[in-house]
């Protein structure tokens, strides 16, 4: 066998797989909480290989567009590496943020490689499907909150999220007239969006009703009239569904967060929105001292028992190693830099790639995708330090990449198409 086919099956083998785990992602975030570590060292494994085999694209994702996309995570993950030399700080500190960097291998990966799209397509609704199932089994069978084995917000934001990019694969579907997408991706939306209002966590519903109506806008030119009131009847029948037989009712939680302000007001942060204004508050005090690099973990927790000592804070606080905010959090611990650095994983993806968006349904889908993606996690991280946990940080990145990735390659073969086809 010449060395071309040799080097074009291990190719074929590597993309094969690198599919089947995007197929299986999605899933692993709702099996246990090790589900997720044993998926991505599969998939670690196969980057790896990937790469030691020069079958990662380094020099488009360097010099196209996606630079933006390779600088802004870089450097985002040096100024935690510099922040840990500057404050000696533990060395697991640089697992989270080390996951750029393990993105960024990703998206490499997938330029050489263009793993199927389909993988994604089928892989995103089965894993709203799953949570959903989980959700129903373990609300209306075991009779108890969804999720507790896990953490409860992490799943359910996760939930929310594949719940929307379901409803994208909806329209994608019916664009290409695939009907099992569809039905799959009904069933995903049911079943994402489902689980977190079953769930009872307020995090992923912050954003969710702006996200919805920039999806509906998207494709607001797409179909009929008809097909957009059948998806806002099913939306409104799953909302009243979960509302219903939530084990707690989510008008419930809605009015109880009301209460919590109030009584936070009249002077009582010993509730779940009183105690974030507590730590909010704290924040911003630590903020004042470091402003432009941070405290760090460690630090940050000296910061607010000093805070408690003198009378700044209650000491509740004390109890919680992060502030309940993406951006607050990353601004106390890592200062001004990190903030901006954060800011700009979250911005450059959106922006490097706006100019992609039209060239056809699937790069439609893509970008639809990618933004409903990062807002969400904006939005998670407006209550919740989300990408301070292992789950939320890979959901985060890997999917970010994963999308930045497909959505490059589409755009390419759309262009040579383009080219061919006038040629």
């Amino acid at each position: 066998m010449s060395q071309s086919k040799r080097s074009e099956r291990y190719a074929n083998f590597l993309s094969a797989g690198i599919a089947l785990c995007f197929l299986v992602l999605p899933m692993t975030w709702f099996i246990s909480r090790k589900s997720l570590g044993h998926a991505s060292i599969v998939l670690a494994v196969l980057i790896l290989l990937a790469v030691m085999g020069n079958k990662a694209d380094w020099r488009t994702l360097v010099r196209s567009p996606l630079k933006y996309v390779f600088w802004a995570f870089l450097l985002y993950f040096a100024w935690r590496v510099i922040s840990f030399l500057i404050h000696q700080d533990q060395t697991k500190m640089l697992d989270n943020p080390s996951r750029a960097v393990i993105g960024l291998m990703l998206l490499a990966v997938i330029l050489k490689l263009k793993p199927r799209l389909s993988a994604l397509v089928y892989g995103i609704p089965a894993g709203a499907i799953l949570a959903g199932g989980i959700a129903l089994y373990q609300q209306f069978y075991l009779q108890r909150r969804p999720f507790t084995e896990l953490m409860v917000i992490e799943a359910s934001n996760i939930a929310m999220s594949l719940g929307l990019l379901s409803l994208c694969m909806i329209f994608y579907g019916i664009q290409k007239r695939m009907k099992w997408v569809v039905v799959l991706a009904c069933l995903g939306l049911l079943g994402g969006v489902g689980a977190s209002l079953l769930s009872g966590a307020r995090g992923g519903w912050v954003l969710a009703p702006l996200l919805l109506v920039y999806i509906f806008y998207i494709y607001r030119e797409s179909f009929d009239k008809k097909y957009i009131a059948s998806f806002l009847a099913v939306l409104v029948a799953v909302a009243i569904g979960a509302i219903s037989t939530a084990p707690v009712p989510v008008m419930n939680r809605l009015d109880l967060a009301i209460q919590n302000v109030e009584q936070y007001q009249a002077g009582n942060e010993n509730t779940s929105v009183g105690l974030r204004f507590a730590l909010w508050e704290s924040a911003l005090i630590s903020i004042q001292e470091k402003p432009l690099i941070g405290w760090t973990k460690d630090g940050l927790k000296l910061s607010k028992q000093r805070q408690v000592e003198a009378g700044l804070a209650p000491p509740t606080i004390l109890a919680f190693d992060h502030v309940h905010n993406q951006f607050l959090d990353d601004w106390a611990k890592y200062g001004l830099i990190g903030l901006v650095l954060l800011l700009v994983v979250f911005f450059a993806p959106m922006i490097a790639l706006r100019k992609m968006r039209h060239l056809n349904h699937e790069t439609q889908l893509l970008y639809t995708c990618l933004i409903v993606h990062v807002v969400a996690v904006m939005g998670f991280g407006l209550t919740q330090a989300f990408l301070n946990h292992n789950n939320g940080n890979a959901f985060y990145f890997l999917m970010t990449s994963i999308f930045v990735g497909y959505l490059a390659v589409q755009a390419q073969q759309a262009e040579i198409k383009h080219e061919t086809d006038y040629s």
